[in-house]
């Protein structure tokens, strides 16, 4: 049997610090958040869920070239979910890691506009899990991605960005439940999809 998707309403908060140091622009900070919500399935009741996360997350540095800046970014993950649905005896709790890479270029366009383009990796995995008379099992997703944008400084403390992505999955592989020998697959996307921000 093979899903039809889901709509997700989510919504949560984090806080973290960060420390820049050394020449070459290098950072380090950490991060926690918590959030809640509900997983739709087109096909089924919903699933409440709660996460806690957890991250890392830097720059390994800026560099000088040509007219404009290289810099790397990276950030390492952990999150704990708890789901409950209706139907299913006891809660069920899932950990998981995701990890990103991101190189940018940028280049001054005018003395308050900044143009850049990026190219990066996500990497992200979560545990298996069983609930009741259910086994769900572990998935694995890796995400190249490629964008470009533009910032501007209105004033001193206010700048205004634009953003514009593409990604598409190198690797998936995606859960499946199975229920009394019935395996139901996760929805695969099979696609590349964007984001705009």
């Amino acid at each position: 049997f093979s899903g039809d998707g889901a709509d997700y309403s989510f919504y949560g908060a984090a806080i973290g610090t960060e420390r820049q140091f050394g020449r070459m622009g290098s950072s380090i900070g950490v991060s926690f958040g918590y959030d809640w919500g509900k997983v739709s399935p087109f096909t089924t009741t919903s699933v409440d869920q709660e996460t806690w996360h957890a991250a890392l997350y830097g720059r390994v540095g800026a560099w000088k070239a040509g007219k404009g800046v290289v810099s790397v970014d990276w950030s390492a993950a952990y999150g704990d979910s708890t789901s409950e649905h209706d139907d299913v005896a006891g809660d069920w709790s899932q950990g998981s890691w995701q990890f990103d890479l991101r190189a940018s270029y940028a280049q001054a366009l005018t003395q308050r506009t900044t143009g850049s383009v990026f190219a990066g990796a996500q990497y992200y995995t979560n545990d298996d899990a069983s609930v009741g008379a259910m086994q769900i099992s572990s998935m694995q997703n890796l995400r190249l991605m490629a964008g470009g944008g533009l910032s501007y400084a209105a004033t001193t403390r206010t700048n205004v960005y634009a953003q514009a992505s593409i990604y598409s999955d190198a690797m998936r592989h995606n859960p499946c439940v199975d229920i009394n020998g019935a395996c139901f697959k996760g929805t695969d996307p099979g696609r590349v999809g964007g984001v705009i921000s």
